[in-house]
């Protein structure tokens, strides 16, 4: 209902003495009164009989699914365009009767169609999909000579009538491949294929428009709106339009809402212009139509919701329609009475379970003094919160507000299973019924059934306040919550808990070069662990026994065929790793095969792994073999069990003739990148690590959020200071970075009273580019008009408790913009108010830059919008 301003307002808190239920059937009511119509074609045969095309086969039948005759199209396409058929040239046709061929004889004049002979127009023939392809391309004059038709059932005669109507979306196929070309249409084919023309050429215009409310009437246009702003309307008698809104239901209507009340008895006029349809057809010269408002006597008094929760107040939703059907809820004040204690001056409080109620509404002049209608008892109740749909729900941590819980979803960080050891909690994100987006607690929750208790079970956490989840077994588990009147059923997978289900070697083969005498040489080899997910699973290890938590899971053991040629070891892995080393000692010369084994609790052998070492004196140096531990550098943020993937680590080996390793090179060694030319800004993120001169790495700690390239880096490897080789390196960021600013260049309307609730609230600037978000509501009061984009180009969100920052944790630091043509609006340190004594204003906005704390210049180029605002 609108907005009813408190003054108008008076509240009593008494008892209803009576306790009656009063209840309305809506009826159901079929296109134009014909009872065969399918919601399919409701649209399309409600337009033929407003243009006065048709009135039907019957009065109560259209003849949807009957075949049409050429001559009935033929009728029906005239009256539709509007063709003078008392002045057409007569055609000539024998089988035309003579009081329809007036209609014949107009299409047939205008080019377009003509008859199966030059005396025979088929008048009683059926129209075939083909031939209606081509009067209907003809009438609205459609082309699609660059269209590839998929049809294969369509020849050269009919197909630039088939591409005309396909590439202007008229009409489709009648299967993917099968236009069912040579079919005969029915008629309410027909209609919609001459509603769609319609609707793809026509311009929209406005047919009429009257009052729903003080504050807003409905434009009802010809044709399907697809895009409108308040701007494209003017009202006289001192009214301007603050907000337009295409009704989703229809598409036809536009509500408009005003900037002040309708006066009674008062007659207004609305020009629309710029109004595209949903074909995309702008109507470039005004429209106009005129309504008279009218107060009239209370003929209904409804609520517009029957559940209500704890700082409802129930006079924001009653709801006075006059006789005609006009919201006159402003023009009275309302008191409610109530049976319930827990509605006090019509404000409801201390909720804590559903309950049933019941309201009487009293009806009084603005004075407050005259009864004018009172209603039956009405039955309401009375909910902890009033929850109309689920949004979304996931298990993970703790979030707190609904940003958070789809920055959370978004992350992996709320997901839709669990293992069967964890608690995680179980975080629900609702809407309510003023259509706002609420997280919930436990405490909102009325009722948990487990309907799998063998599964899992949901239970409130009284210390937490949250809902948890418990397992039981591995499977699919639910739960029916009841939250007030809202009842919905969430659907979670219990999986087992991760375990070493195998692993993979760091290296297959070890080379010893037996010819250094002097001291043993020893090898490391990681033994790296995954799940039976294929993830990877963190673990510790004391004397060969291996644990996850705190829990023993196996033993890892390693084994030398031949320890005179090398000898190994378990290594202890104190904290959890998902790589265990192996230590590898050279014994002598030969060949040896290390087998390393792990067996769970049970003394089952979940996995054998397998390397050779190979023991021999190694020829004279021939020259270098480089490795790396990585190819590739993520200049992501690692968090939690992330792999950290932002360095690369180089080890260089004097190799013989043969490729066997001598020996490591530890000292001389240095990595030169090259490839800075193709990308500057890449040295200031990944360099040589100024610690550990044999890797390279991440060397800003904000490149996640400030370098979006991508590519690849040479890296040279040079022996004091000679080249020995080049190894190539890609990187990447993975986390999104600003890249682009876009600023929504619509014209704006902005009421002054709406922004936070106050009365001539100051407008600031700022407001239009972040947003003016009601953190109560759970909603912008006033859109963004500047949006991020990542090196996706996707958008990234706004943190909506800290205006200008985004979710990636940087935030526009800086935009640069000027105002101009101003007109009855005051600019000062940053806000815009209206000029004294001025209902509505106006500027323009230019800006000229964006930045962002990690990030400038990324406004492609300057853009301009102008801001209206009324009182």
């Amino acid at each position: 209902m609108a907005y009813q301003p408190k003054s108008y307002r008076k509240f009593v808190a008494t008892t209803a003495t009576a306790a009656m239920v009063a209840s309305a059937v809506a009826p159901v009511v079929s296109a134009a009164g014909f009872t065969d119509v399918a919601p399919q074609y409701k649209d399309a045969i409600d337009f033929l009989v407003s243009t006065g095309a048709t009135n039907g086969k019957t009065e109560t039948q259209f003849g949807v699914y009957d075949e049409i005759t050429r001559l009935d199209a033929a009728v029906i396409l005239a009256k539709v365009l509007k063709l003078d058929v008392d002045n057409a040239k007569d055609a000539g046709f024998t089988d035309v009767p003579k009081d329809r061929a007036k209609y014949v004889n107009a299409l047939v004049d205008a080019g377009i169609l003509n008859g199966k002979s030059e005396t025979r127009f088929g008048a009683y023939d059926k129209l075939t999909r083909v031939e209606m392809a081509k009067i209907i391309a003809n009438a609205y004059n459609l082309k699609g000579d660059d269209v590839t038709l998929p049809f294969t059932d369509v020849n050269d005669t009919w197909a630039p009538y088939v591409k005309a109507l396909y590439k202007n979306g008229v009409a489709k196929g009648k299967t993917e491949t099968k236009f069912g070309a040579y079919e005969n249409i029915t008629r309410g084919d027909f209609a919609r294929f001459v509603y769609n023309a319609h609707n793809a050429t026509v311009a929209p215009e406005v047919i009429s428009v009257s009052a729903v409310n003080s504050t807003q009437a409905v434009v009802t246009f010809s044709t399907e709106i697809g895009e409108v702003s308040a701007t494209n309307f003017t009202v006289d008698n001192g009214l301007a339009v603050v907000n337009a809104e295409i009704n989703p239901n229809n598409k036809k209507q536009v509500t408009l809402t005003f900037n002040q009340p309708l006066a009674d008895k008062t007659t207004y006029k609305v020009t629309a212009n710029g109004v595209k349809s949903v074909a995309g057809v702008e109507l470039k010269e005004d429209s106009s139509a005129e309504f008279t408002y009218e107060i009239g006597e209370v003929s209904k008094i409804e609520l517009t919701k029957t559940t209500f929760v704890n700082g409802d107040d129930i006079t924001d939703f009653v709801k006075l329609t006059n006789d005609k059907g006009i919201d006159v809820t402003d023009e009275y004040t309302v008191e409610i009475s109530s049976t319930s204690q827990k509605i006090n001056n019509g404000t409801v409080s201390g909720v804590t379970t559903s309950e049933v109620a019941y309201v009487q509404v009293t009806v009084k002049s603005k004075s407050g003094n005259t009864v004018v209608k009172q209603s039956d008892a009405i039955k309401v109740t009375l909910s902890p919160i009033a929850v109309t749909s689920l949004v979304g729900f996931g298990l993970g941590n703790d979030v707190d507000n609904p940003t958070a819980f789809k920055q959370a979803v978004q992350n992996g960080q709320l997901i839709s299973e669990m293992k069967k050891s964890s608690r995680p909690n179980l975080e629900l994100l609702v809407k309510d019924n003023n259509g706002n987006e609420k997280l919930l607690s436990a405490n909102d929750v009325t009722k948990i059934e487990n309907l799998t208790p063998t599964v899992a079970v949901v239970s409130k956490d009284n210390n937490t306040g949250e809902l948890v989840v418990d397992a039981y077994s591995t499977g699919t588990a639910q739960v029916k919550l009841t939250i007030g009147d809202f009842v919905t059923t969430v659907s979670f997978t219990v999986k087992e808990d991760s375990k070493i289900a195998n692993a993979t070697l760091s290296k297959s083969n070890v080379y010893f070069n037996t010819a250094n005498d002097d001291k043993a040489e020893n090898d490391s080899v990681n033994v790296n662990i995954v799940d039976q997910y294929g993830e990877k699973i963190q673990a510790t290890v004391t004397s060969n026994e291996v644990f996850v938590g705190k829990n023993k899971v196996g033993t890892l053991t390693a084994k030398s065929s031949n320890t005179n040629v090398a000898t190994v070891t378990v290594n202890n892995v104190t904290q959890p790793s998902s790589s265990l080393p192996i230590r590898i000692t050279e014994a002598g010369k030969g060949t040896a095969t290390i087998t390393v084994e792990f067996k769970d609790t049970k003394g089952n052998v979940v996995f054998t792994k397998t390397l050779t070492v190979t023991g021999k004196d190694a020829g004279a140096f021939a020259g270098y073999v480089i490795e790396t531990d990585a190819t590739e550098i993520d200049l992501d943020k690692d968090v939690n069990l992330e792999p950290n993937d932002d360095t690369v680590n180089f080890t260089v080996y004097e190799v013989d003739a043969q490729g066997n390793k001598i020996q490591p090179v530890t000292s001389g060694v240095t990595l030169e990148i090259q490839g800075y030319d193709k990308n500057p800004e890449v040295k200031q993120y990944i360099d040589v690590d100024q610690n550990n001169p044999l890797a390279i790495t991440v060397v800003n700690s904000n490149a996640y959020k400030t370098f979006a390239g991508s590519g690849t880096l040479n890296v040279d490897v040079k022996v004091n200071g000679t080249k020995i080789g080049t190894k190539t390196i890609t990187y990447k960021n993975t986390d999104p970075v600003a890249t682009k600013a876009v600023i929504n260049t619509v014209d704006v309307v902005i009421d002054n009273d709406k922004i936070n609730g106050f009365t001539d609230q100051p407008l600031a600037l700022l407001d239009l580019f972040y947003g003016h978000y009601d953190s109560k509501a759970g909603k912008y009061t006033i859109a963004p008009k500047l949006s991020v984009l990542d090196q996706s180009s996707k958008v990234i969100d706004w943190d909506t408790n800290q205006p200008g920052t985004l979710v990636n944790t940087d935030s526009v630091n800086n935009i640069v913009f000027t105002t101009t043509n101003e007109s009855n609006v005051e600019i000062s340190n940053g806000q815009a108010t209206l000029a004294s004594r001025k209902s509505s204003g106006s500027f323009t906005v230019v800006v000229s830059d964006v930045d962002t704390t990690a990030v400038a210049d990324i406004l492609p180029a300057p853009v301009a919008f102008k801001v209206t605002i009324v009182d």
